[in-house]
């Protein structure tokens, strides 16, 4: 029996010795595998490259793991956030982003624009690495309160990796921004090298390609309308321009898609300004990460002769300049109905879900001065009570406000009128 137990402790390690070299030979000598035992004693440490980058620019930095992975989120130091929060997601997490995107970043964080990542190790845009990525995306948009709709920044390889997860979900981004981006599998950096991270031959890879090649993976994207814009160089010898963002430009266009192709004369893979203070660039995720505030005359306001009525429903406002302009559109109008989903005390989940909370709603009341102030879709979280604390919150700011004549909330307290409306 000793020997028995001897044996299988032997045959154990043996085993776990296979595994491990097993997970570690499925990923190319740059990188660290998303599935590597030796990255699990560095979770939640800082990311080198990323911290040197977080230094340089005026903002703060959270790192934690991932599905095993670690992970970064560079936000920006503001009084009031944007709710959710835009961000720029880059890849790969492999020595980058470092010192050499500061430029760019500091431009975005001055937008209220974030960035994050994730390291998947050389995954070369694999259905693991998609996994992880799409875990990255749930976690920011839950623990951090960021966008849903992330614009991607693909350097280098990471476009195998950011490109096959947005093939699969083209409705979750606002925009592509590549800097000399790898666009084919083949080009770079080969199926034999890539098979491995596939946990496939390089002929099975091959006989699939199209489920995991970029290039051949554009169509949906561009029925979804995602706005792609690369710089890459003519120089290129490592990510050819060509075969790469060159290809992916006349494809898309084919397809009826949104691209530019800034081409640099006479650079190659390298870090420079061309390509890492390039101001089309920076300009171009700024516009698709903050969607443009609506005009809200046209759709806030009802007319009817001899009266004025306006319905806002559920937002937020993330600028003053955007307050400003709804104040002056409301100005003269003689009743306001405004959905007022949350409480004050609940002001962290309203942010989050891009609602007012009732401080919000008298205080934007008290500027434009309505006859009245007619509270309407209050949220079913709170019992009637609340209701009414949420009214009398309003009405610290703006002592019009009533609820519908409807709800019959008066009959149990005097100091809460209703109004009559439909």
């Amino acid at each position: 029996m000793q020997y028995l137990r001897r044996s299988s402790r032997v045959a154990a390690a043996a085993a776990l010795t296979v595994l491990v070299n097993s997970l570690a030979s499925a990923c190319a000598d740059e990188g660290t595998s998303a599935l590597d035992v030796s990255t699990a004693r560095r979770l939640g440490q800082p990311i080198p490259s990323v911290k040197s980058l977080a230094d340089l620019v005026p903002g703060s930095v959270d790192f934690f793991d991932v599905d095993g992975c670690r992970a970064f989120l560079i936000r920006p130091e503001v009084d009031v956030a944007p709710a959710p929060m835009p961000w720029v997601w880059y890849a790969p997490v492999i020595g980058h982003p470092n010192t050499s995107h500061a430029w760019m970043l500091r431009q975005w964080l001055a937008q209220g624009i974030g960035m994050a990542g994730v390291d998947v190790g050389e995954s070369y845009g694999s259905p693991r690495g998609r996994k992880v990525f799409t875990a990255l995306l749930g976690t920011l948009t839950t623990r951090y309160g960021m966008s849903e709709r992330p614009c991607l920044l693909p350097q280098s390889r990471g476009g195998l990796m950011l490109y096959n997860w947005a093939a699969e979900n083209p409705e979750r981004m606002a925009c592509i921004a590549g800097i000399y981006t790898v666009c084919d599998l083949l080009s770079y950096p080969g199926l034999e090298k890539a098979s491995g991270a596939y946990g496939m031959r390089a002929a099975d890879l091959e006989a699939c390609l199209a489920q995991h090649n970029p290039i051949d993976r554009l169509a949906p994207l561009a029925k979804a309308g995602v706005p792609i814009l690369h710089v890459h160089g003519d120089a290129d010898h490592v990510v050819p321009l060509e075969e790469n963002s060159g290809e992916l430009a006349h494809r898309y266009r084919a397809l009826g898609g949104q691209v530019r192709l800034i081409i640099v004369r006479g650079k190659g893979h390298q870090v420079c300004p061309e390509f890492f203070q390039c101001q089309e660039l920076v300009d171009f995720v700024i516009a698709h990460a903050k969607p443009p505030v609506p005009a809200p005359r046209g759709g806030l306001l009802v007319y009817h002769p001899g009266d004025s009525l306006a319905y806002l429903t559920d937002f937020c406002l993330d600028s003053q300049q955007a307050e400003d302009e709804l104040v002056e559109f409301l100005h003269g109008c003689r009743t306001v109905i405004w959905e007022n989903n949350f409480r004050d005390s609940d002001v962290e989940l309203a942010r989050n879900s891009r609602h007012m909370v009732s401080a919000d709603v008298g205080r934007l009341a008290a500027r434009v001065q309505p006859e009245a102030l007619v509270l309407f879709h209050v949220s079913d979280r709170y019992g009637e009570e609340e209701w009414r604390e949420q009214l009398a919150e309003v009405r610290r700011q703006f002592d019009r406000a009533v609820f519908p004549n409807q709800w019959r909330l008066s009959n149990r307290d005097e100091g809460i009128r209703n109004h009559d409306s439909d």
